[in-house]
């Protein structure tokens, strides 16, 4: 193979190599727990994702509404979190606990699950806006089976 042809195949497939796009969409993916949100490569904290929604109005008050439910259910998780922790630091340390507090503790924490659910419901509903998806895209079925009339065809929306 001569010189010219090897360099321009070289340059054929180093090109795509260095060329730069710049992606803004966002993505999520489930964890324990939840939900992440990344763009770019970073993982995106709330506070973050409001930012990146300015320009969006339907995804910056979608965001806002799951921001008014992550921060108390971030309070109320440490909350929770101290609770359930002093007694067992007190059974590490060789004391006496206090079974109560870890249970109001529990109990806390089991408080704060609507408030996470209802964050990651609204900051994915934002991110289909951001994106340009729809959140809740219009799905039908059909299902054969009993009507009001006998056995037939039904459409759900």
């Amino acid at each position: 193979m001569n010189k010219p042809t090897l360099t321009l195949l070289l340059l054929f497939f180093a090109g795509p190599l260095f060329s730069q796009t710049t992606d803004n969409t966002i993505t999520y993916f489930k964890v324990l727990g939840g939900y992440k949100f990344k763009q770019n490569g970073q993982v995106l904290s709330p506070r973050n994702m409001l930012d990146i929604f300015l320009g969006n109005e339907e995804a910056y008050a979608t965001m806002k509404k799951a921001k008014r439910n992550y921060d108390p259910a971030m309070v109320l998780g440490a909350i929770g979190g101290v609770l359930i922790g002093w007694p067992i630091g007190t059974v590490i340390g060789g004391g006496d606990p206090n079974w109560t507090l870890a249970a109001v503790g529990g109990a806390i924490i089991i408080g704060s699950i609507p408030l996470i659910n209802a964050y990651h419901k609204h900051a994915i509903s934002a991110t289909g806006l951001y994106n340009g998806k729809d959140p809740n895209p219009a799905s039908a079925q059909l299902y054969f089976g009993p009507t009001n009339h006998g056995f037939g065809l039904t459409l759900k929306l």
